[in-house]
């Protein structure tokens, strides 16, 4: 029996050890606002993270340990760097990189009249508990509060308007574990299509970043793009369909740098349709070429995803990638 166990009780134990390796070290950030409820945080990792791997995928997950939020929780969030191109403009003397990530807080919210109609039960239980704090403040919301505080602080003495907001940021010290990569490799397609909704973009803007990669090192020749890049081919376009509530929806500066990726943003809310994944990508399947693929990643609530892949496995000529969390 313990010849059985005793492999992979090796492979967990050494598994643990390099994550806690990991995220023993203090990692020197900052956090930043795009407004309307989105923050962005900007960390440098140490570059050995790196070392010795030759993955394609531009889409990459760390899990993110911030102690003055929680002590115990440690949450997944998709990086909207792309790591590769990352790694490969900047200076060969710099021992870290830069990378980020964008969020929206998660507030506590109370049941709305309309649920706790549906379920009397329901209704009893909060009538009892409304004198006190329902839920507790999400992580996220921990988070983005240093950020909000300071704001609130200098708006009674040194902004004038909103804009100035954006040019604020506080220091924020965080633990990482990762990269972890998926497996993807949206150069081996022609046409690469995101279907994204809310902060589903994260992965979107990372394989935008390596769409702005590869078309740069077609037009320019520059040297210092990674050649794992632009070994393939055959990407020709990437189409981003972003799905968003109109009252949360922000220009999103790192989607706006990548100009090479064609946009698309579907506002939903009250009175707006839903966005139509068949109809869009009927549409695009019509404008390829001859023997051409479609690579889709899909990335958003759990209902959206759903019907996204039900759409996609309709398709003869579409493969996709679901963003999961799922170990």
């Amino acid at each position: 029996m313990l010849y059985c166990t005793a492999p992979g009780l090796a492979m967990w134990c050494l598994d643990w050890s390099m994550r806690l390796h990991e995220l023993k070290l203090l990692l020197y950030g900052e956090l930043s606002t795009f407004g309307n409820g989105w923050y962005c945080i900007t960390v440098p990792i140490p570059r050995s993270r790196l070392a010795g791997c030759s993955c394609r995928s531009p889409l990459a997950h760390f899990f993110i340990h911030h102690g003055d939020s929680s002590t115990r929780e440690v949450h997944p969030f998709t990086t909207i760097t792309h790591l590769a191109t990352k790694d490969a403009t900047t200076s060969a003397e710099n021992n870290e990189i830069v990378i980020q990530f964008l969020f929206r807080k998660a507030a506590a919210t109370a049941p709305t009249q309309e649920h706790l109609a549906r379920h009397p039960w329901l209704s009893t239980i909060y009538s009892r508990l409304r004198r006190k704090p329902f839920k507790s403040p999400q992580w996220t919301e921990k988070i983005a509060s240093s950020l909000d505080r300071e704001i609130h602080q200098r708006s009674h003495t040194h902004l004038e308007n909103k804009e100035q907001e954006l040019n604020i940021s506080v220091d924020l010290t965080l633990r990482l574990e990762g990269p972890y990569f998926s497996p993807a490799d949206p150069s081996r397609y022609h046409t690469t299509v995101c279907l994204v909704a809310g902060t589903g973009i994260s992965g979107a803007i990372a394989i935008a970043g390596a769409f702005h990669a590869l078309q740069r090192s077609r037009s320019l020749a520059e040297p210092g793009y990674p050649k794992s890049i632009t070994s393939e081919p055959a990407w020709r376009r990437c189409i981003i369909v972003w799905s968003v509530r109109e009252s949360d929806y922000v220009d999103l500066p790192p989607l706006e740098l990548n100009s090479e990726a064609q946009v698309q943003v579907c506002l939903t809310g009250p009175g707006k349709p839903r966005q139509d994944i068949t109809a869009i990508m009927a549409q695009f399947s019509r404008t390829m070429p001859p023997n051409a693929g479609i690579w889709a990643y899909i990335s958003g609530p759990a209902g959206f995803i759903e019907n996204a892949k039900t759409v996609c496995k309709a398709m003869s000529n579409v493969e996709y990638h679901a963003a999961s969390w799922e170990i």
